[in-house]
């Protein structure tokens, strides 16, 4: 790992093209002297925890651990979709709930359950990991105010995308919307990825301001 007084070379330690894309467009919008590579190793296996902060913290220590690439940090980031009337589930167990039941699945338990309350929102953590120092934790927890369970009608997104159907069910209420993500325009969903209060534009705000590198 380098230890240099330039802009620092962070590892993304993700397989995911858009959560690399995601970070680097935060990056370049707070104007953040960092260079974030796509993770060349193996990917890094996920523990089951009872929370998204206690998965991300662990696969972080692996992931600095495994990191063979010439860079300044490691960068790991989870995320789930919480329920208030299900105590938070799915949360860390959204990528997994997403292929077994789905939003249909998600709606027809509340359906079930009778509940009146749909408050939902994303319980999300980004760790930076550095070689010999402390982790720095960025964390947006159970914030129920940001949005709700719905139902997608137009499906601008994701209709046949399995790996975002508990997403396309949640409506950002507290960001102004009043339908879900599946179904917004392309350019309001631009804008929520880019402005909505998120653990990506606290970090970029770090990196840009905090010159601890």
């Amino acid at each position: 790992m380098a230890d240099v007084a330039r802009a620092p070379t962070l590892a993304f330690a993700t397989t995911n093209e858009g959560k690399l894309r995601r970070l680097r467009e935060h990056l370049t919008r707070a104007r953040a002297p960092a260079r974030v590579d796509a993770w060349r190793g193996a990917a890094i296996e996920e523990i089951q925890a009872s929370s998204v902060r206690e998965v991300a913290l662990a696969k972080a220590a692996l992931a600095l651990a495994r990191c063979d690439q010439r860079c300044d940090g490691v960068v790991v980031h989870d995320c789930g979709l919480c329920v208030a009337a299900l105590d938070g589930f799915p949360g860390p167990y959204t990528k997994d709930f997403n292929l077994r039941v789905g939003g249909d699945g998600l709606r027809a338990l509340l359906d079930w359950k009778r509940a009146s309350d749909r408050r939902a929102c994303w319980d999300e953590t980004l760790v930076l990991a550095r070689e010999g120092r402390e982790m720095v934790v960025f964390s947006r927890e159970k914030e129920y105010g940001d949005g709700e369970v719905g139902a997608p009608r137009k499906w601008t997104r994701w209709r046949d995308d399995a790996s975002r159907s508990v997403g396309s069910v949640f409506v950002a209420t507290g960001f102004g919307f009043d339908e879900p993500l599946a179904d917004v325009s392309e350019d309001e969903y631009q804008r929520f990825r880019r402005d909505a209060p998120s653990v990506w534009s606290s970090f970029a705000a770090f990196v840009s301001e905090s010159g601890e590198f």
